[in-house]
Formats: C-alpha cells, structure tokens, sequence
C-alpha cells in the first residue's frame, strides 16, 4: 500500500517514473553539459576545417566565417543530421543497440521485488556520455595540437571503445554491407574510403574546367570566364 499510495499509476510507469527520477534525470544533465563542451570542440575542429579555406584564400573575413558557420552549421545539424544520429546511435549504429534493450515484463517483475532494474538501458547511458567525453578531450587535445581530425569517426570509435569494455566483439554490429544502404562498421568504413576518394575527384573536376576554360585563357572578362567563375 505504500508503494500504491507514492505511485499511483500502473507498475510500469512506477518502474519508468522511479527510473528518470533516480538516474536518468542526472544523466540528462550530464549529456547537456558534455553535450556542449563536445560541440565546442567539434566547432573549434571540425568548423575550422571547412571555413579555413575560403578565410585562407582571402573570400571572406575571420568574423564573417564566424557569422555565417555559426547559422550554417546549426542548421546542417537540425534538418540533416538524421540519418548520422542514427549512424552513430540509432538501429544503423556501430553499438549493438539490441543488448541495450531489456525485456518490459523482467523488468516489472524485478521492479515488484525490489531488485535492479533497466540496467541494459543505465549502461547504455553511462556508454554514451563517456562516449561524449572521451571523443571531447580527444577533440580539443587536437585542437591544441592544430590537427584536423574527424569529429564523426572519433565519437563513433569511442561508442565502439565503450560497447567492447560492455559486451566484447558482440558489443559491435558490423551491420549491412549494402553500399548504398549501409549500417555498423561497413557505412563507418565507407565513409572512411569513399570520402577522400570521391572529394578528390571532385574537386579535381570542378577546378580542371575552371583552370581549362577561365584561369588558363587569361581573359577574366570573357563571357565563357565569366560563366566559369560564375
């Protein structure tokens, strides 16, 4: 009666309630605060290395990359991030997210005696944020060094490094080998491969025609420069 009188809702909802009440309400702070010491890091390497080059060629000034990066970056993150997230922590993620899931009815039933309980989600908590912070220090050490480094593939190897120490090499979902619908380890090692490959040829595409028909002609006023320019 008690326990009736302190919950007055269903076991599970007593379970979930006593759940965020005792620890996941702390973890939710602790994600907001490395939260945003990992996006300061992430800013100070991972923005420096696409705005360092327009600054560098003389584009644009240091405060207006500052402008511009700072809205540019906040909305890349909020309506194309999807599919990254899911990468990173979602059902497409290098975690073996599956071992993280507990079974409602045990739970309920350990709830009802007293005993632990969603321990597989608590782990995955306490994963993830020391995830966050060792991808963090990790991140500003390069910074300090002045070494650009990858922000996505450091936090991914440190969920990879807290998953093996959890569940060994079960921890880790190699995931779906399908190159245009990848998941796990094989979309982390595509982006790895495909990446440099395919913006080299890029690049070396887009400045052979502008060096052939504009830089090369060296008529800056010409209709075809100025279309190359353009």
């Amino acid at each position: 009666e008690k326990m009736a009188t302190a919950f007055p809702l269903g076991v599970f909802e007593q379970m979930t309630f006593a759940f965020q009440h005792e620890f996941g309400l702390y973890m939710v702070f602790a994600a907001l605060l490395f939260g945003f010491i990992l996006s300061f890091a992430v800013g100070a390497n991972d923005s420096a290395n696409s705005w360092g080059t327009p600054v560098g060629a003389g584009t644009v000034s240091l405060g207006i990359a500052f402008f511009l990066g700072s809205i540019m970056e906040t909305l890349g993150s909020v309506y194309l991030s999807g599919e990254v997230v899911s990468t990173v922590a979602g059902s497409k993620s290098v975690v073996a997210m599956s071992l993280y899931r507990s079974d409602n009815q045990t739970e309920c039933d350990n709830f009802m005696n007293q005993e632990g309980t969603l321990m597989k989600e608590k782990t995955l908590m306490l994963g993830l944020v020391s995830s966050m912070i060792a991808s963090q220090v990790w991140q500003l050490m390069a910074t300090y060094l002045a070494w650009p480094v990858s922000g996505t593939h450091t936090i991914i190897s440190a969920l990879m490094g807290f998953t093996l120490v959890e569940n060994g090499s079960q921890g880790i979902n190699i995931g779906n080998p399908n190159l245009f619908d990848g998941s796990g380890v094989f979309k982390v090692i595509y982006g790895l491969l495909v990446s440099p490959i395919l913006t080299l040829g890029l690049s070396f595409t887009v400045y052979y025609f502008l060096y052939r028909f504009a830089i090369e002609a060296g008529k800056p006023k010409h209709l075809r420069s100025k279309l190359s320019y353009s």
